[in-house]
């Protein structure tokens, strides 16, 4: 069983993250599958994966957008630039705003690109929530 890290929600959804040795963004009510984000832009990545369209931007594909075959984002040093612009687009959306709820305090990372978002972020600790959430 992985432990919960953070739920985030954009727009009309939530997108939960999870620690299977690395972090893993996905959508809990789909059978897609989920995305492994860059450590720079943790949160950046899962929106422009699994919520793109909530910003009114088109849905995002690591494949056919990026020409990367599989479900893990590249760092920033090594992203194609179709990448670069679209994390950019991403970071400069005016709306809706983000909701980034967490079991503990975010830092570091987390925090630098939370402050990249031209909307407006919200953030929460939810620490006892989390032990409700585990069977």
């Amino acid at each position: 069983m992985s432990d919960l890290i953070a739920v985030l929600v954009v727009g009309a959804r939530a997108l939960h993250c999870v620690d299977f040795d690395r972090p893993y963004w996905y959508l809990p009510d789909a059978q897609a599958g989920g995305v492994i984000p860059a450590p720079e832009s943790f949160v950046a990545d899962a929106v422009l994966a699994l919520a793109s369209d909530q910003l009114g931007l088109r849905p995002f594909s690591l494949s056919s957008d990026a020409g990367i075959d599989a479900h893990v984002f590249p760092t920033a040093s090594s992203s194609a630039p179709a990448l670069a612009a679209a994390r950019r687009s991403v970071y400069e959306a005016p709306r809706p705003g983000l909701l980034y709820v967490a079991v503990i305090q975010p830092e570091g990372l987390i925090v630098s690109d939370l402050a990249r978002f031209a909307m407006p972020t919200y953030t929460a600790v939810a620490g006892s929530l989390a032990e409700g959430l585990r069977p």
